[in-house]
C-alpha cells in the first residue's frame, strides 16, 4: 500500500481583523487614491513569485455620516469596498490564486436598504476579508495576505491577529486518480454509495447522495459527479474520530470528456471537503 499526499483545492473563509479597528480600511482607501484607482505589485513568498492587485468597488453599505455609532470619525465622502487579487507568477495555467473582498465592520452598520448587518458583539470596529481561492495550502492564505498588503503599501501588522469569529466556509483536499482505475470508487457498491446509504433506515440527521454519469452537455462520463455528504452524526459513523461534516466526492473537470489521456485533468479527482452548511 502506498500513501498519497493530498493536494489543496477550493478554500473560502471570512477573516476578521479588529486589533487596529478601521485603520486597514482607511489605509486601503488612501492607497487606492494614491494609485488613481488601483495598486499593483509583485512579491516573493516561500521562494515563489506572486502578483497582487488592489482595486475598489461600489459598496452596498449605508454611509454612516461624519461619525460612526462607535464615535470614530468617518471622513470618507463615499462608501467603497476593496478587492485584493493575488496569483502565483509561476503558475502558467492560472489555477493558484485567491481573491479577498475587503469590507468594514462596526456596530450598528446598515445596508443601503436599511437592514442592520450582524457584527460580533465583542467587535467594535474592524475589517472582514471574504477570501476565496484554490490550489494553495490552507495555512498560507493568512501570510500571503500580509505579504500582499505590504507589497501594495499597507502595513501588514493590521492583519497579524485573526478575530476568534473568523470562519472557514469551504476547504477541500483531493487526490487525482487515473480514470481507468477510478471505477470502483463511484460504483454502485463502492465507498461513495456506501457512505450515502449509511444509516439509511435511520431517519434522523442529514445525508445527501448525488450521482451524475453524464456532463452538462449530456455526454457520457461514468462517475462524472458523485458525492456523499454526511452531517456531524453520520460522519462519525463512517469515521469515528471525525466530527466535522464532510462531502466526499468523485468528479471530473467540465471538459474532461474531450481531453487526451496524457492531460492530467482528463482524469478524475477524489476529494473531501468541509461542509459548513451541515
Amino acid at each position: 500500500m502506498q500513501l498519497i499526499e493530498t493536494a489543496p483545492h477550493e478554500f473560502a473563509a471570512h477573516f476578521l481583523f479588529d486589533e487596529y479597528g478601521l485603520d486597514p480600511f482607511f489605509a486601503c482607501d488612501r492607497r487606492i487614491k494614491d494609485g488613481d484607482g488601483s495598486q499593483r505589485a509583485e512579491f516573493e513568498f516561500a521562494g515563489e513569485s506572486w502578483q497582487v492587485t488592489l482595486s475598489y468597488r461600489d459598496s452596498g453599505l449605508e454611509h454612516p455620516g461624519e461619525q460612526l455609532p462607535t464615535g470614530t470619525e468617518f471622513r470618507l465622502a463615499e462608501m467603497r469596498e476593496f478587492d485584493l487579487s493575488v496569483e502565483s507568477g509561476e503558475d502558467i495555467v492560472g489555477e493558484r490564486s485567491f481573491h479577498a473582498h475587503i469590507a468594514p465592520r462596526w456596530q450598528g452598520m446598515r445596508s443601503k436598504g436599511g437592514n442592520e448587518i450582524s457584527v460580533p458583539d465583542d467587535l467594535d470596529e474592524g475589517v472582514n476579508l471574504h477570501v476565496q481561492g484554490s490550489n494553495i495550502e490552507f495555512d498560507r492564505y493568512h501570510p500571503l495576505i500580509q505579504h500582499a498588503m505590504r507589497a501594495v503599501g499597507i502595513n501588514s501588522r493590521y492583519f497579524d491577529e485573526l478575530h476568534e469569529f473568523s470562519t472557514v466556509l469551504d476547504a477541500e483536499r483531493y487526490v487525482r486518480i487515473h480514470k481507468n482505475e477510478s471505477g470502483p470508487v463511484h460504483a454502485r457498491d463502492g465507498p461513495i454509495a456506501q457512505l450515502g446509504h449509511l444509516l439509511e433506515n435511520d431517519r434522523t440527521g442529514r445525508r445527501k447522495l448525488v450521482q451524475y454519469n453524464s456532463d452538462e452537455h449530456a455526454r457520457d462520463r461514468p462517475g462524472y459527479y458523485h458525492t456523499a455528504t454526511l452531517g456531524p452524526r453520520r460522519v462519525r459513523e463512517a469515521f469515528p474520530s471525525h466530527e466535522l461534516p464532510k462531502e466526499v466526492k468523485h468528479y471530473y473537470a467540465h471538459h474532461a470528456v474531450s481531453l487526451d489521456d496524457n492531460r492530467s485533468i482528463a482524469h478524475s479527482k477524489v476529494g473531501a471537503s468541509y461542509q459548513r452548511s451541515f
